[in-house]
């Protein structure tokens, strides 16, 4: 079963193309054309160019559900997701594909899961939902950045449907950060993170000395600044590039991209509090994990928009908002860096896309990823339900054809398809889903 076995072997035991096995499902918002768009890698060769790998999940230009700007996505299951749109209307949609075909375009498979409006006594619908995220402790953390309108806070709000009707309304929304209060706009901030101390932390492009900071949130406020853009100069030679963070779980760092070198050249960091100071502030703590200049395989990364770190292959991948393309990194070696040969990849880009007749990816905003549950090797063509002759004849082609994800044997696979291969497949067939 190489689809489901190598996102759980040890990093580097697959081959390159193996990484983006059926099991991984990707989203990301083309924030051009207000949709959703959905790639599975169902060749197997590490891309999401071929026919059918890249569909329309959501088309809000169709359906006018004010998903215009989906800066926060939130995956639910694999073909369930939460839009979180700061265009007005401020909400956040739930898209469910309830009947396999691949798209929530259908009736009843979606609707407005949080309509926007703030618990009392501020009665108001929130400004500008910058970023939904899902915490730790199983609730959804919403930032509501206030820049835009000063008549509602800049805060972080807890949402959780407690009584499990699927919508979230009332007290179901809870106040947990006020960063800036009503009339006031002392911090400007993009994203949020969970420290391993169980902090929040966000990016704050207007604190007290009004320069870029990664800040640590309080009740009424910002506790301290975690690292700020003069310090992040100081302790690497780069400075902060977009106002996105993800989180490591495996390191427990937290991941941004930035520039060095005075010419745009992008790099992805990893930040972790080693001496427990509570801050980032010394130069051991800051590591360069990849950069354009330094990655043997001359990916460009142009302008990392969103970055998602996926734990089940430890890759990293981002949506690049500048060439218009989706770029993935993945430390095949295991030395705790990105940049050798082999580890970075277009794996899709909207010129290539295009040329294949797939939906436009233009200026891609967020991303997110699903993996599908195991048990389902055998529905080859990724269409949901017990396999059947679809299925068969689906992988009879990709054996036929030497399709990577079709070598079954060993676990990962040998460079050749022969009967084993065959048999492997009508036994993960006779065992169903």
């Amino acid at each position: 079963m190489k689809r489901n076995l190598c996102a759980m072997m040890v990093l580097g035991a697959c081959p390159a193309g193996a990484w983006a096995q059926a099991d991984l499902i990707l989203y990301a918002f083309d924030q051009l054309d207000d949709h959703l768009v959905r790639m599975v890698d169902n060749n197997g060769d590490g891309d999401f160019h071929d026919p059918g790998e890249a569909t329309i999940f959501i088309d809000d230009d169709l359906l006018d559900l004010g998903i215009d700007n989906a800066q926060g996505l939130v995956v639910l299951g694999p073909d369930d997701i939460l839009i979180t749109d700061n265009f007005d209307p401020d909400n956040i949609v739930r898209a469910t594909d309830l009947n396999g075909d691949g798209d929530a375009m259908d009736s009843g498979e979606r609707y407005v899961w949080f309509d926007g409006f703030l618990p009392a006594p501020l009665g108001l619908r929130m400004t500008n939902p910058a970023e939904l995220k899902r915490g730790p402790d199983g609730r959804f953390y919403l930032l509501d950045n206030n820049t835009l309108d000063t008549t509602r806070p800049e805060a972080i709000y807890a949402l959780e449907d407690m009584n499990n009707d699927g919508v979230i309304s009332g007290t179901e929304v809870t106040l947990l950060y006020e960063l800036s209060p009503v009339g006031v706009s002392a911090t400007t901030t993009f994203d949020l993170e969970f420290l391993p101390t169980g902090e929040v932390i966000v990016f704050n492009i207007t604190d007290p000395n009004s320069i870029e900071s990664i800040d640590v949130a309080a009740t009424n406020g910002i506790d301290r600044e975690w690292i700020t853009s003069v310090q992040m100069l100081q302790l690497s030679g780069t400075v902060f590039d977009i106002y996105e963070l993800a989180r490591n779980p495996d390191t427990e760092e937290i991941l941004v991209a930035t520039d060095f070198g005075g010419a745009l050249n992008v790099a992805i960091c990893a930040l972790s509090d080693i001496n427990g100071s509570g801050f980032i502030d010394a130069s051991f703590e800051v590591r360069r994990i990849w950069s354009e200049t330094t990655n043997l395989d001359g990916v460009m990364g142009g302008f990392p928009r969103d970055l998602a770190y996926v734990p089940e292959d430890r890759s990293i991948l981002w949506t690049d908002a500048l060439a218009d393309q989706i770029v993935r990194i993945r430390d095949v070696d295991n030395d705790g860096f990105y940049d050798a040969a082999g580890e970075s990849a277009v794996v899709f880009s909207d010129a290539v896309g295009q040329t294949n007749g797939l939906p436009r990816l233009s200026l891609p905003l967020s991303i997110a990823y699903a993996i599908r549950p195991e048990g389902c090797a055998a529905d080859w063509d990724n269409s949901g339900g017990q396999p059947n002759s679809s299925d068969f004849l689906a992988y009879l082609n990709d054996w036929s054809a030497q399709e990577p994800r079709a070598d079954l044997v060993p676990p990962g696979g040998n460079g050749v398809w022969d009967s084993s291969d065959f048999l492997a497949y009508l036994n993960l067939y006779s065992q169903g889903c």
